[in-house]
């Protein structure tokens, strides 16, 4: 799977919840999770655009779920990512 991510700071939910709403986008509930990503600290460049030579482990905690593991090789930036759990 190819998993290409996009932030962005939201300083106001409400408003942003009320617009897409208005749109008929059906929002599921908040999922709660936490990524612990295994880079070594001498691997700065993990994020850069590459060939696929950067790839990493990853393991995702979710409450109620088991744990995930998941190897992410980042293609264009740390955003565009190809995933294999």
């Amino acid at each position: 799977m190819r998993e290409i991510e996009i932030k962005l700071r939201a300083p106001d939910l409400k408003s942003i919840e009320s617009k897409l709403k208005d749109l008929d986008v059906a929002l599921s509930e908040p999922k709660i999770q936490e990524d612990i990503n295994f880079i070594h600290q001498d691997d700065k460049e993990w994020f850069e655009p590459s060939d696929g030579r950067w790839t990493y482990p990853r393991l995702r905690i979710q409450p109620g779920k088991p744990l995930t593991f998941t190897v992410k090789k980042p293609i264009k930036n740390e955003m565009d990512c190809i995933e294999h759990e």
